[in-house]
C-alpha cells in the first residue's frame, strides 16, 4: 500500500467514526472536545456534525487553516496534559464526545500518552459519552464499539472484525468445561490474538481433565488455512481417526 493510499484509507475511516459516533451520542448532552487541532480539517468537519454543541480544541499551538480555527472561548492552548485536569470549569459540563488525534509515530510515547489521557478524561465525560481515538484505550474500563462496517482495522485482511465482542472474549472462560478429546491448532503471529494467552493457555486448561495436544503453525491468521493447510487437514483427520474411531 502506498502512502497516498495509506493517508486516504486513514482519513475515510476516521470520518467514519465520527460519523457513527454523532449518531450514536444523538441524546447524550454537552460540548465536543477536539484533542489536536492541526491544520483544523477534523475540526471543521466536527462543526458540520455539531452545528448546535460547543467544539472546545486542546492543541499547544495555532497552526490551522485560518477558517478553521475556534474563537478564543473555545480554542484552549498548552500542553494538553496540563490543560485537561481543570478543563471542565472551562468547558462548562462533561462532554459527550472526545476526538483524540495526538499519537506521533512513537509508538511507545504514543501508548504512554493514550494511559495518561485516559486517566485525565474520565472525571470529563459525560454518561453515554463516545472517546474516538486514533491510539488504542482499550486500558480504560470503558466497553469498546465494534467499528462502522467496511474500516478494515486488522492491516491487509478484508472484513470487519466486530471489535466490541473481540475486545471482551476470553477463549479461556469456557475452557474449565471442556471434557471431550480437544486439538488446539495455533499460528505464531495472530493478527487477532496473542497465541500464548489464547491458544496455548486453552490446552493448558484443558490438558489436566481431557485429552488435548496443542501445534503451533508459523506464520498469521490465515496461515492455517494456506501454507500450512495440508498439514493442519492432516493434524485434524488424525485427531478425529484417533479420538473417534474411522474416517470422518
Amino acid at each position: 500500500m502506498s502512502r497516498l493510499d495509506s493517508a486516504i484509507r486513514r482519513l475515510v475511516a476516521q470520518r467514519s467514526c465520527l460519523d457513527m459516533a454523532a449518531g450514536l451520542i444523538r441524546d447524550v448532552p454537552g460540548p465536543v472536545l477536539e484533542l489536536g487541532l492541526g491544520n483544523g480539517r477534523t475540526y471543521d468537519h466536527l462543526r458540520t456534525l455539531f452545528p448546535e454543541r460547543g467544539i472546545f480544541v486542546f492543541d499547544r499551538r495555532v497552526a490551522a487553516h485560518p477558517d478553521c480555527i475556534p474563537d478564543d472561548t473555545h480554542m484552549i492552548i498548552g500542553d494538553v496534559m496540563q490543560t485537561l485536569p481543570g478543563a471542565l470549569s472551562r468547558i462548562g459540563t462533561r462532554a459527550a464526545m472526545v476526538h483524540s488525534d495526538i499519537g506521533s509515530g512513537d509508538k511507545a510515547e504514543s501508548r504512554r500518552q493514550a494511559g495518561a489521557l485516559v486517566r485525565l478524561l474520565g472525571p470529563l465525560l459525560a454518561p453515554g459519552a463516545i472517546v474516538v481515538s486514533d491510539q488504542d484505550m482499550a486500558m480504560a474500563d470503558w466497553p469498546e464499539v465494534a467499528l462502522p462496517e467496511g474500516i478494515d482495522r486488522i492491516g491487509g485482511f478484508p472484513g470487519t472484525p466486530d471489535l466490541a465482542r473481540m475486545a471482551t472474549h476470553r477463549a479461556l472462560d469456557g475452557a474449565a468445561r471442556v471434557r471431550a478429546a480437544t486439538l488446539v491448532i495455533d499460528v505464531e503471529e495472530d493478527q487477532y490474538f496473542d497465541s500464548e494467552r489464547n491458544g496455548l493457555a486453552v490446552y493448558e486448561a484443558i490438558r489436566g481433565h481431557a485429552p488435548a495436544a496443542y501445534h503451533l503453525f508459523p506464520g498469521d491468521h490465515y496461515a492455517v488455512y494456506g501454507p500450512h493447510r495440508e498439514a493442519a487437514m492432516g493434524l485434524a483427520l488424525d485427531w478425529f481417526r484417533s479420538h473417534l474411531g474411522g474416517d470422518p
